[in-house]
């Protein structure tokens, strides 16, 4: 149990650092889509600002971890949904 809620510590961290980076991404290519000319540039930065948002999206949808399992379950029933979770 130990290991896993270790895993799972660093799963959250790392979920944490990208969704900063993506953060970090969306901020600066909106500032350059507003500061574009060419219509080109201009729409390769919303690409950009909207794959970055969908990343961020995605991450806090499905990386959150699944609830405890139920301990009430035959031993390889619960050997099983802790490897699952």
């Amino acid at each position: 149990m130990t290991r896993i809620e270790k895993f799972d510590r660093v799963i959250r961290r790392r979920d944490i650092r990208e969704t900063v980076a993506a953060l970090v991404v969306a901020a600066f290519f909106t500032y350059t889509a507003w500061r574009q000319t060419n219509a080109l540039e201009l729409a390769g930065s919303v690409i950009i600002v909207a794959i970055a948002l969908w990343t961020m999206y995605y991450i806090w949808r499905h990386g959150t971890e699944p609830s405890d399992p139920n301990p009430d379950q035959t031993p390889a029933g619960y050997q099983h949904a802790l490897a699952r979770k």
